[in-house]
């Protein structure tokens, strides 16, 4: 029925539960209307959890996995599984695995040494070496953004 479809594309992720009472209502005589518009949400919602992984795996997953190797054996289709599932979970999950550290971090870059070094950082440093410190401190992500915006415009 109308009614079971719509509540396993909500299950599965494909529509908001605040849309199941109005697409019940709009498609309860046009079971093949539905079915279109599900398949057509099914893709999206496809399309986004390649790219959710994608990106997780090339911005955030990798430095994280490292350091918990045995993950890395999941197969790449049990990973997109989890996502689909629950992505806010899996993505609070995988933020609460620690980033691999590197012994030499906490030689060199200990105490004031570190700030000192990070004075000269630009936007892309701190993207690859600590995007945490973007994420805490706005009024630092936007003093890099005017000053890549700056050098920009002065070439």
């Amino acid at each position: 029925s109308v009614e079971e479809r719509v509540n396993l594309a909500v299950k599965r992720g494909y529509i908001e539960a605040s849309e199941k009472v109005s697409l019940i209502r709009d498609f309860r005589n046009s079971t093949a209307g539905l079915s279109a518009y599900l398949k057509h949400r099914s893709q999206d919602f496809e399309k986004t959890v390649d790219q959710e992984y994608n990106d997780l795996l090339r911005k955030d997953l990798r430095s994280r996995l490292i350091n918990v190797g045995k993950l890395q054996a999941i197969p790449q289709n049990e990973i997109k599984d989890m996502i689909r599932n629950n992505f806010a979970t899996f993505k609070r999950f995988v933020e609460c695995i620690e980033r691999k550290r590197w012994v030499m971090d906490d030689i060199v870059l200990s105490g004031s040494d570190r700030r000192e070094m990070r004075m000269d950082w630009t936007l892309d440093d701190y993207r690859r070496k600590d995007p945490a410190a973007l994420r805490k401190d706005p009024a630092l992500l936007a003093r890099l953004l005017e000053q890549e915006k700056n050098q920009k415009q002065n070439k």
